[in-house]
């Protein structure tokens, strides 16, 4: 949602900045910015990605628990800081952008903020439903009271403040996001009751029991692979049911499993197709597939590391692992 609602003003940037598609190094440079910041970032709390409903569902209906807001921010912030410090080092070793003059593209992004306008009643209601929504995550919600009554709570009260009506809804809320997500947790639970997880741990495994640690980072490397051929959802839903089977063999934590997979699920940089903000960038015909693989395998490789030396190091300091 964040690389679509910035895609048509680096669109009109990059216009204004005459960058040539498919040649302008400056041009891929300013698009994989936006992608990745907004795939990096989305991993800080459980709102920057609707995988995390997924896994955060599939943890409840598997063990009856939950993970707080805040405990998913301590968990995450490691691995969004180093990420987003990586991003750009990233990309100026793998991209050499051209000197562009910027004062055209300054006068486009003035113009867009002037077009806004000053806020009025319905932007300063939603303001608050949205920050009280928050502060009830981050204080309450998945300990005392479960994550999706706090949000329903907000979406009644955003259709009480008439801030939202239904019509609006029906418009542009995604539905068959939704239900491709009740699919998903559907499909984790058939494969965990009907023991196909068992059956396919074993075949791989042949009897070697592996660490609670090395499920974790062996379940992350997994969704992680797995996400750059299909989506993050189908990934996800795949891996888990399997990484709460071997946790129940190896002792690991399966908040610890869910946060690791969500996590690896959302750090696929490779392919146009591996994510969302991938696939929108890419219709903006300034990038080519040799573009992802050249920068995308570079930054995935980085992200990786990342994400297993926190969990080896930092997650065992705040009692995850």
């Amino acid at each position: 949602a964040t690389t679509a609602m910035l895609f048509p003003i680096a669109m009109e940037v990059a216009g204004a900045l005459r960058l040539k598609p498919k040649e302008s190094q400056y041009g891929k440079l300013l698009f994989f910015a936006m992608a990745w910041g907004a795939m990096v970032g989305g991993n800080l709390s459980f709102l920057g990605s609707s995988r995390a409903a997924l896994a955060l569902g599939m943890l409840q209906r598997s063990y009856g628990t939950g993970i707080g807001f805040a405990q998913w921010m301590v968990a995450a912030a490691p691995v969004v800081v180093l990420g987003l410090l990586t991003t750009p080092v990233i990309l100026w070793f793998s991209i050499k952008p051209e000197q562009v003059d910027f004062s055209a593209a300054r006068r486009v992004i003035e113009r867009a903020v002037e077009n806004l306008g000053p806020m009025r009643r319905p932007q300063y209601v939603a303001m608050a439903i949205i920050s009280l929504t928050i502060l009830a995550w981050v204080s309450v919600g998945g300990r005392r009271v479960d994550l999706a009554v706090i949000a329903l709570l907000g979406a009644v009260a955003l259709f009480v403040s008439r801030v939202l009506t239904w019509e609006k809804a029906e418009r542009h809320v995604y539905w068959n996001i939704v239900l491709m997500y009740g699919g998903a947790i559907a499909l984790g639970s058939a494969l965990d009751r009907t023991g196909a997880t068992k059956w396919l741990l074993e075949g791989m495994l042949d009897g070697y029991q592996p660490s609670a640690l090395m499920t974790i980072f062996g379940a992350a490397l997994l969704a992680l692979i797995l996400s750059e051929v299909m989506s993050n959802a189908a990934a996800l839903a795949v891996v888990l049911p399997l990484a709460f089977t071997l946790a129940n063999q190896s002792g690991a934590s399966p908040v610890a499993l869910v946060l690791a997979v969500s996590f690896g699920a959302g750090l696929d940089f490779v392919f146009p197709m591996s994510t969302a903000p991938n696939t929108i960038i890419f219709a903006s015909g300034y990038l080519q597939t040799k573009d992802f693989l050249k920068a995308g395998l570079l930054m995935t490789v980085a992200s990786i590391l990342i994400l297993l030396a926190v969990i080896k190091w930092w997650w065992p300091l705040i009692g995850l692992v």
